[in-house]
């Protein structure tokens, strides 16, 4: 078997006791980067071949090796294009494969491949390299759900784009010609917010942007910087001859941020990549966004490569740098943002030594099917060790009554918020709370839940309503890492002090209203 596909290349016995053993099944992974693909030179009883496929965890900054995966025949021929919610990209002349085969939660035996229809020539252009690849969704297939078909997009070498719906075998792709010289420093990606591909213009003043009908023009939108840095000169010398990339890139969360990575070619003369991060700000006007500079992303992390780019909350896999940016390209390094410093990862222990090269494809969190089940909840014995609390504090908290709220965040992340409240108030004039926050390691059947006192960016709404949680930043004037409680306090309250500041009541209001609806209401849909 030749070194064609994700260079599958034999590895000799004495060889196979350096690789470090990891059990493939996963409830939660952490992104990954392909490291590459390596096999025996024989078929597997039902005709595919058998291999071993290595991926770097910047989690735990070490190999993971899912051994014995059998690799479908189809893609052993084909080469990696790129990678999108963490399924792989494969081509073999003019067709196209979508294939899990990296997935450590796909099946060893049976990888999903899903074959896309050959790509079409193009009058002014060449399908033979492509740039990068992006997806709409986290399958492929088709969705009889809000978020409608699929749609993949490849953009390639030079300014040349096709788009097709994988769940619909009988379209064909359909090809776009982008409206601008595309020098190779920026990557298409995907706006699930906005329900548009986008892709910044050179130099990064611009955003281009394509719906998902194909048949529409594509969208210019200015981007207006605020609060750039003042630099030295030398040091604005030094990144003009840098070589630089644009990253449009959206959290979970639905922010928004514009990464200028720069790197010098070769890396010799700049030793340390240097990255300037714009956030989008709330106020933007038509036809504009309000990039603001910032050094503070909270707990997210970015990754960046030659996959689709695509941001993580750092907390919901341990070990992931928060404010951070994880870089693999003309550095293989992450970034702190705050002290503007980069680290760069070493080789893994027990790689292959004939492995010299990395695939450049960060592979994003993998989906995890679950049952929707309503399990039991074990709280982690640590929580109570790493938070003593003394016996009056018990026994008033014991004194009080108590609510237990179950609440997710706009990303996913799962929280039990115990509110402590005395009635009549008098007993308990502040109310007490404790935020626990769901473990990624929980088992089948349980969930591991850790108190914290950080919650990030987020706000907790907690009422009669049903409750909810908010990204602080995304409506000006919320308290980050807060609690907001309507019931028996009117109040929000800090979980870092500890303490509750009570609304006073609004002016203007008639005084005949003595009592409020105990209701706080979400954002309202636009």
């Amino acid at each position: 078997m030749s070194q064609l596909l994700f260079r599958l290349s034999k590895l000799s016995s004495r060889n196979n006791n350096v690789l470090i053993h990891k059990n493939s099944r996963f409830l939660s992974t952490s992104p990954y980067l392909i490291l590459g693909v390596f096999g025996d030179d024989f078929r597997s009883a039902c005709g595919n071949f058998l291999s071993d496929i290595l991926l770097f965890d910047p989690a735990k900054e070490e190999l993971l090796t899912v051994r014995d995966k059998t690799v479908p025949e189809e893609l052993v021929c084909s080469q990696v294009m790129g990678a999108s919610h963490g399924w792989g990209f494969f081509s073999d002349h003019n067709s196209v494969c979508i294939s899990d085969t990296f997935s450590p939660l796909a099946s060893k035996s049976d990888s999903k491949v899903i074959t896309l229809p050959p790509i079409t020539s193009m009058i002014y252009g060449q399908t033979e390299v492509v740039w990068n690849v992006a997806m709409s969704s986290s399958s492929p297939y088709h969705q009889d759900n809000e978020e409608g078909d699929c749609v993949v997009a490849i953009k390639f070498l030079g300014n040349h784009l096709t788009m097709c719906r994988p769940g619909r075998r009988d379209l064909g792709w359909t090809n776009k010609l982008i409206p601008f010289v595309c020098f190779e420093n920026s990557n298409l990606m995907y706006s699930k917010r906005e329900q548009r591909f986008s892709l910044p213009a050179p130099g990064g003043n611009y955003l281009c942007s394509w719906d998902l009908h194909f048949e529409n023009e594509p969208k210019f939108t200015e981007l207006v910087f605020r609060n750039i840095p003042q630099f030295p000169q030398s040091e604005w010398e030094l990144m003009d001859s840098c070589f630089k990339e644009d990253h449009w890139v959206e959290s979970p969360c639905g922010q928004s941020f514009l990464v200028k990575w720069y790197s010098h070619v070769p890396s010799i003369r700049c030793k340390e990549p240097m990255v300037m991060v714009f956030r989008e700000d709330q106020d933007t006007n038509e036809g504009t966004k309000t990039m603001s500079y910032t050094e503070d992303i909270g707990d997210l992390c970015i990754f960046l490569s030659k996959s689709e780019p695509f941001c993580v909350v750092a907390s919901s896999c341990p070990g992931l740098k928060p404010n951070s940016i994880y870089l693999m390209g003309h550095s293989f390094a992450v970034y702190d943002i705050t002290t503007k410093t980069a680290r760069h990862f070493e080789r893994p222990k027990g790689l292959p030594e004939s492995l010299t090269h990395f695939l450049p494809y960060w592979l994003a969190p993998f989906s995890i099917s679950s049952s929707g089940n309503i399990g039991y909840i074990e709280l982690n014995k640590s929580v109570w060790e790493c938070s003593m609390l003394p016996q009056s504090e018990w026994e008033l908290m014991d004194s009080c009554f108590k609510e237990d709220h179950w609440v997710e965040s706009p990303c996913g992340q799962s929280f039990l918020v115990k509110w402590y409240s005395h009635v009549p108030s008098i007993r308990c004039k502040e109310p007490m709370v404790m935020v626990f926050r769901e473990d990624q390691d929980t088992n089948e059947g349980t969930k591991n839940m850790s108190y914290t006192e950080d919650i990030g960016d987020l706000c907790i709404f907690l009422s009669k309503s049903e409750p909810f949680c908010l990204v602080a930043s995304s409506c000006p004037g919320l308290k980050s890492n807060s609690i907001y409680l309507m019931g028996h306090s009117f109040a929000v309250y800090d979980i870092t002090t500890k303490t509750a500041r009570h609304f006073e009541r609004p002016k203007g209001l008639p005084e005949s209203l003595t009592h409020f609806l105990p209701y706080w209401l979400a954002p309202f849909s636009m």
